[in-house]
């Protein structure tokens, strides 16, 4: 077993940076000062002003970002010493160091590298298969190693709780300007970034009734209005990630938990879509964390969780800027 190459290290930021991240803003940048060491920053340039002015959800996606580094290191046989930066220098933005050592990787490493490689975010209906409650606690269970924790969200109050206060917070998009442009900004914002309309509005591609998303700007569903009505679409199933304390270290660790959930889902063949908009209006985040969390912690991220359909074609990858652009010299 040999240290890294600086080829092989940089090969690791390329698979890191296949992260999620709000709007795909890939709010990150790296440095890679010897072959056995990465540090991530975080690129304040690529912080949404407005929907996200405190920066936690720029920490959650450089926390998923981190989250994929270590999956990929030890999945090409190195072990992942990280250390996060506490209290983050405003001047640099270093929010962790992650020194990788000569390991060897095992078949659920490999396996997980397979899930990091294919997930994508799906936004399209799912099936009417439920999703077994077990199956689902061994996702929440994930969190834990990263400091988070996951509430399945399985009660019938607590579902239709989190739906009104989500469906109330797209609706807020479209009635408050600044936050509806921002996030107008970044859909088929380019090639490098943001999200294309085939990912954010997945029904214009598929026939099926769809889940209204976060960018959809009608305000009455369009199979509402159809002669007899058509059948609501699949939900699939909710799970909060939420974390004790809500600064900084816990946004991070909570984008790492998130990449953890997201990725073994993924290996299980499931998919997966974040929901985040009531997150991002703090009344809202309030109610749910009160309604929903009963005040035990903060939540940070809505994942709605489904088995999907199998006549679904595969959904491409959103854009990723290139490495001559996230890593710094």
């Amino acid at each position: 077993m040999s240290p890294p190459t600086s080829s092989v290290t940089h090969e690791l930021v390329r698979t890191a940076c296949l992260a999620p991240s709000v709007h795909n803003s890939q709010p990150w940048s790296w440095r890679i000062p010897a072959p056995d060491v990465v540090e991530l920053y975080a690129d304040r340039s690529r912080q949404l002003a407005d929907t996200d002015p405190l920066g936690r959800e720029l920490r959650l996606s450089c926390g998923a970002a981190l989250h994929h580094l270590t999956v990929a290191a030890r999945a090409f046989g190195f072990e992942p010493h990280v250390e996060v930066v506490l209290e983050a220098d405003r001047s640099t933005d270093l929010l962790a160091r992650t020194s990788l050592v000569p390991a060897q990787a095992t078949e659920t490493d490999v396996t997980l590298l397979a899930a990091l490689e294919n997930r994508v975010t799906d936004r399209r209906a799912f099936t009417d298969w439920e999703v077994p409650l077990p199956r689902l606690v061994h996702l929440a269970d994930e969190t834990t190693p990263w400091g988070a924790h996951a509430r399945v969200l399985h009660e019938t109050g607590e579902v239709q709780r989190t739906e009104a206060l989500l469906e109330e917070a797209r609706r807020g998009l479209l009635t408050d300007t600044t936050l509806g442009a921002e996030q107008q900004a970044w859909l088929d914002r380019g090639p490098h970034d943001g999200v294309p309309s085939d990912s954010a509005r997945p029904r214009q591609r598929d026939a099926d009734p769809a889940r209204p998303t976060r960018f959809d700007r009608w305000t009455v569903p369009p199979h509402a209005s159809s002669p007899g009505g058509a059948p609501e679409p699949e939900q699939g199933r909710l799970l909060g990630v939420y974390t004790a304390a809500d600064d900084p270290l816990a946004w991070l660790r909570s984008g790492m938990a998130l990449s953890a959930v997201w990725l073994e889902a993924t290996r299980q063949g499931l998919a997966v879509a974040p929901q985040t908009h009531a997150l991002e209006q703090p009344r809202l985040r309030s109610q749910l964390r009160h309604d929903v969390f009963d005040d035990l912690g903060w939540p940070q991220v809505v994942l709605r969780v489904g088995w999907p359909q199998s006549r679904h074609h595969l959904l491409p990858h959103t854009p990723r800027r290139p490495l001559s652009e996230v890593v710094r010299a």
